[in-house]
């Protein structure tokens, strides 16, 4: 009994954990985004900030939900990623709750333990969906304003060239450029419907371009210098982001590796001496439990750090 209890906390304390890292980095992203948002947003007038404030509001009265799903992941769909990231929580808590039970743990204690660590795993899936699409942008938004460059440096006309890229350019990049085409048919400055947009899904580098279209609408200059050393500094941020990447590989096949060999020793155990898995599986249920539970919980914090890392 001694035992259950035992695995009992130290499953709490990593479910808590969980949540708290998470969360944790949940708020940092957002306050890093801002922090790169807010200085490029200062260029822009409070009056040209809130001439498309009427447009879209809608949505959060008729749909609040949507309105906040759409919020919280605004380019891996709202909707779409909250039901997968339910679906695995819900999996997950199914899962957790007959494990818990198999090792000894009474059920009373293992459907709110599976549920919290089940919540944990759902956020943490939809979290990586999330930031999935959002390094996709910024690669793909990469090529987006090095093809813009372009057409500005041949004498074509921002608007013209704009709806061109806005139409080429690959998904989720192209939603979010004729979002902005949208706007400006209405009347919307360019520059004011790019930080929108900005604001909308969190990528600092859009805020920087609309910073450099509603510069360039009030002093004139050369647009296409610009927005060529907004590629330059795109390009930098995508090599770094290529070696980081490539430097954390190696952990990555560390856990791969270090995830298996556990399974691999108990399947060998297995086909060797049978009697010994049976007493882990039949009289000794507690210590597997606790031995799977610290593997778990090794495993995610190695792989949080490999993230942060990515980041």
């Amino acid at each position: 009994m001694g035992t259950s209890v035992l695995f009992v906390g130290v499953s709490t304390l990593v479910g808590l954990g969980i949540l708290m890292v998470a969360a944790n980095d949940s708020l940092r992203q957002r306050a890093r985004i801002r922090r790169r948002i807010e200085p490029v947003a200062e260029v822009l007038d409070p009056g040209e900030q809130v001439v498309a404030a009427p447009v879209r509001e809608e949505v959060a009265e008729v749909a609040p939900l949507v309105a906040a799903l759409d919020r919280r992941y605004p380019l891996a769909g709202g909707r779409r990623t909250a039901l997968v990231a339910g679906g695995s929580g819900i999996a997950a808590t199914l899962v957790l709750v007959a494990a818990l039970s198999f090792v000894g743990v009474p059920i009373a204690l293992a459907v709110p333990l599976g549920l919290l660590l089940g919540f944990g795993f759902g956020w943490n899936v939809g979290s990586f969906l999330e930031q999935r699409k959002r390094l996709l942008f910024s690669d793909r938004f990469l090529v987006a304003v090095e093809d813009f460059q372009r057409m500005v440096r041949f004498g074509i006309t921002t608007p013209q060239a704009f709806r061109s890229v806005a139409a080429s350019a690959e998904e989720p990049v192209r939603t979010s450029l004729q979002r902005v085409n949208l706007d400006t048919d209405i009347g919307v400055p360019l520059g004011t419907a790019l930080d929108r947009e900005a604001h909308r899904v969190r990528i600092s580098e859009m805020a920087m371009l609309a910073a450099i279209m509603t510069t360039q609408s009030r002093t004139g200059g050369g647009l296409s210098e610009s927005v060529g050393n907004l590629a330059e500094m795109l390009r930098e941020r995508t090599d770094n982001r290529a070696k980081v990447k490539a430097a954390t590989s190696e952990s990555k096949i560390s856990l791969i590796i270090l995830t298996g060999i556990p399974f691999a020793a108990i399947g060998i155990q297995a086909a060797m001496q049978p009697a010994i898995v049976d007493t882990l599986l039949n009289d000794a249920r507690h210590l597997l439990g606790i031995g799977v539970g610290m593997i778990v919980a090794g495993l995610t914090v190695a792989w949080f750090l490999v993230r942060s890392a990515e980041r």
